[in-house]
């Protein structure tokens, strides 16, 4: 059964995994709009019931097929003429073809929502990172990501948070700055209000879950970074790095720890999803005594008492350490955990 019909409604939205919408212009061209477009739906009149329809009186024949899971290859067929037209999206535009699409072409897969429901994505620090299969309009996200209470954590996502939502997930008072600079002693951070998709940022939140979850609903799959991984904010030579998922980061990158310290990793280490690290252009300038600053309210870097070197132990790991843990070369033998 046709899926538009068997909804018995009268508009959609159509779009694709970018997030892009179907839109049809005044002489019917299909095109997109990086905007929510609502389609007029209605039957086409005709003897054999073919399930073709018509979107925003066009007169255009359109039809959806079963293709991927939740998802459909979406063609037209002008006039009286048979062949369907079948369209998809290559280099951010649209393009047509007369071959359907596989349904491992993801360019050609399309979903369909009635704006009434979201679909529910869940994302796991610990897991591999894939950018969401959408077919709908809007999405209700569970973020599974540790996080310590009143300390500095990076935190970089594949979605917008405004903020109200900040305050709601981790209270009144909580904290967020983006990377402005490097004066080669210090990194600077201005506040900010809002999370943008694809940012990394450093976070202060009031209070944290037990569990290390996180729930929130209704985003709208047009905001959602598409990539599998963040874009760099750079200044001064200085690149602050994001990932969503499980990412090995390279010796002399710069990672914040306990007590709000930042520290310089002495080898490569596996990290847990949606972080971020900072790593200079200038290998010179990569062991150094790094301080950093949020708008000069307060300035925090690693104690002179205690090199500022991660180091992995002879043996590996200790036995039972949590992902994310490591072992500092200071005077005590103590785990801190990479925020």
């Amino acid at each position: 059964m046709n899926i538009l019909l068997s909804l018995l409604v009268s508009s959609v939205y159509i779009f694709n995994a970018q997030g892009q919408y179907l839109c049809i212009g005044e002489d019917g061209t299909p095109m997109l709009s990086d905007a929510p477009v609502s389609l007029d739906v209605t039957r086409v009149d005709e003897v054999a019931d073919a399930g073709r329809f018509d979107l925003d009186y066009t007169g255009m024949k359109w039809i959806l097929k079963p293709s991927a899971e939740h998802t459909y290859t979406l063609g037209y067929q002008v006039g009286e003429a048979n062949a369907t037209t079948f369209v998809y999206v290559r280099s951010g535009a649209m393009a047509t073809t007369f071959e359907e699409p596989d349904a491992t072409f993801l360019d050609g897969q399309w979903a369909v929502s009635t704006g009434e429901e979201s679909q529910p994505v869940f994302l796991d620090e610990t897991a591999d990172y894939v950018c969401p299969q959408f077919y709908k309009q809007h999405v209700d996200v569970t973020l599974q990501r540790s996080l310590v209470a009143q300390e500095w954590n990076t935190l970089c996502l594949p979605f917008p948070l405004h903020a109200d939502q900040v305050s709601a997930l981790w209270g009144e008072g909580t904290r967020v700055a983006e990377y402005t600079g490097d004066t080669g002693a210090k990194l600077l951070f201005t506040t900010c209000e809002h999370i943008e998709a694809g940012v990394p940022y450093v976070l202060k939140p009031e209070r944290v879950s037990e569990d290390n979850v996180y729930r929130v609903e209704g985003i709208d799959i047009s905001s959602w970074d598409c990539g599998d991984r963040s874009r760099e904010t750079v200044a001064d030579g200085t690149r602050f790095i994001g990932f969503y998922g499980p990412t090995i980061v390279p010796a002399n990158a710069y990672v914040f720890g306990d007590g709000d310290r930042m520290y310089c990793l002495e080898t490569d280490m596996k990290a847990n999803g949606f972080r971020g690290y900072f790593q200079s252009n200038d290998p010179q300038a990569a062991d150094r005594n790094l301080g950093w600053t949020v708008e000069d309210q307060e300035v925090t870097s690693v104690p002179q008492t205690a090199p500022c070197r991660w180091r992995r132990l002879q043996h590996g790991w200790p036995t039972g350490a949590p992902e994310g843990f490591c072992r500092a070369s200071c005077s005590r033998s103590v785990y801190r955990q990479w925020h």
